[in-house]
């Protein structure tokens, strides 16, 4: 068995990785019914960075981040999957969905 079998069967076996295989293969299927949405991952974002503000710490990768999933709102899907935000990112990243769906 290779490693990466044996990783996969692994990851398998644990209740996290169980939850990261259904999320992967949501995103296989192009599935964005939401567990958590764009909405309430920009609120958490939101509280994090206030917090960060307030305590004089910088959140440079949790700003960016707050930025990114933004994105998603302009084309109608901020209340879905916080996953949504791959549909904004692959056109950026040079990835076409439909063929990557097609796979």
């Amino acid at each position: 068995m290779s490693a990466g079998s044996r990783g996969l069967r692994h990851l398998r076996s644990t209740v996290s990785g169980n939850n990261k295989m259904a999320e992967a293969v949501q995103l296989t299927e192009r599935d964005f019914t939401p567990t958590f949405t764009v909405e309430r991952m920009l609120k958490d974002l939101g509280l994090i960075l206030g917090a960060g503000e307030t305590s004089h710490v910088p959140l440079p990768h949790t700003a960016m981040t707050y930025q990114l999933m933004q994105l998603p709102w302009p084309r109608g899907d901020g209340r879905q999957d916080y996953a949504a935000i791959i549909k904004p990112v692959e056109p950026r990243a040079g990835v076409d969905a439909a063929a990557v769906a097609g796979a």
